[in-house]
């Protein structure tokens, strides 16, 4: 029986278990998730808005995510709050570089703690199963606004999928960078320079015509 087949029976046929132990296989519910967490930090500056990534790779054998069964909360990492959006994009990888777009959805995203969680409806385009195959990359990228007076520094904050085998330990990851101050220069610094530059031509003008009337 496939590994999509077993889970189905894990989500809809729940209750015949005890019926049906011989026909499933118990090492099928005994197998967790197998996946880890890709740090992916984004430089941002204060007072900017930017897009987060949450990126997830699956390092066991290929699972799949069902529609409208699941979920996933997202937490601002500190100086960050998100902004009001109803979707969030899902991209997806097979090498880690090239990110597209992935048939997975995240809608009907709600803001709470006043901005300081994302809440979202995981489901697919298609109102199908996903497989999700193993060394695939999922990338979840919500927007958050940087605080004008946020302390500049890397945070990170928890992210989680919740469905049929939870993921717990994703991470948004923000490096805060404090822009570099343009140095300013003062108008009249650049006013009295020139001003000296005139008196002194001015002197030596003088001086010629002294020196000039003297001989005749």
């Amino acid at each position: 029986m496939s590994s999509i087949v077993r889970r189905r029976v894990k989500w809809l046929v729940t209750p015949l278990l005890a019926v049906a132990s011989i026909a499933v296989a118990s090492p099928a519910f005994a197998d967790p998730f197998k996946g880890r967490n890709v740090s992916t930090v984004v430089n941002v500056s204060p007072g900017s808005t930017a897009a987060l990534n949450w990126t997830y790779k699956n390092t066991g054998p290929d699972d799949y995510v069902p529609s409208g069964h699941a979920s996933i909360t997202f937490n601002a990492p500190t100086g960050t709050t998100f902004t009001a959006q109803s979707t969030v994009p899902v991209t997806s990888s097979t090498d880690g570089s090239n990110f597209v777009a992935s048939t997975l959805t995240l809608t009907g995203c709600v803001l709470g703690g006043g901005g300081t969680t994302l809440a979202c409806t995981l489901g697919t385009s298609d109102g199908k199963v996903m497989t999700w195959k193993t060394d695939q990359l999922l990338r979840f990228s919500p927007q958050v606004a940087v605080s004008p007076t946020a302390t500049p520094g890397t945070q990170s904050a928890a992210a989680a999928m919740t469905y049929a085998d939870s993921i717990d330990d994703g991470t948004l990851d923000v490096n805060i960078v404090q822009t570099a101050a343009v140095p300013m220069i003062d108008p009249l610094v650049g006013l009295g320079a020139g001003a000296l530059l005139l008196g002194t031509a001015a002197a030596g003008v003088l001086n010629r015509r002294r020196r000039a009337s003297l001989v005749h």
